[in-house]
């Protein structure tokens, strides 16, 4: 079983992630350096990359995530649980929403995401692993 589940992108979320480039390319213009010319277009490549460069995917053994540079390979086996509607402001949050899922893996180690189909992609990891529960 091979499953990609893209994210839930919410409009709020990309104006404030889209702000630091903004915020960027205004500096360059108001004082028009080369070394800030190249520092807003990383910025901007960054954050375009991770627009557009968030997914999920879910395989017989792993759950992995990637949103831009940002990536990580979990085993399912590892998973003990996850809560619906979590909004927090520590862990690894590749997600492009403001309410996401928190997944507990290991004993203390959580990471936050948001796929578009939230029902479908937890029964993809309930399917693998029945031990996880659901809050």
């Amino acid at each position: 079983m091979f499953k990609k589940h893209m994210p839930e992108k919410s409009i709020g979320f990309g104006i404030l992630l889209f702000a630091c480039p903004l915020i960027c390319w205004f500096i360059f213009l108001l004082h028009l350096h080369i070394v800030l010319l190249f520092i807003a277009l990383i910025v901007t490549l960054l954050f375009l990359w991770i627009w557009f460069g968030t997914f999920y995917q879910v395989n017989d053994e792993y759950f992995m995530y990637q949103s831009g540079p940002f990536r990580k390979k979990i085993p399912i086996n590892r998973i003990v649980r996850i809560n619906r509607n979590v909004r927090s402001w520590v862990g690894m949050r590749p997600a492009l929403l403001f309410e996401y899922l928190q997944i507990r893996y290991n004993k203390y180690d959580d990471v936050f995401i948001a796929p578009k189909n939230e029902e479908g992609f937890i029964a993809d990891l309930i399917t693998l692993n029945p031990e996880i529960t659901v809050d």
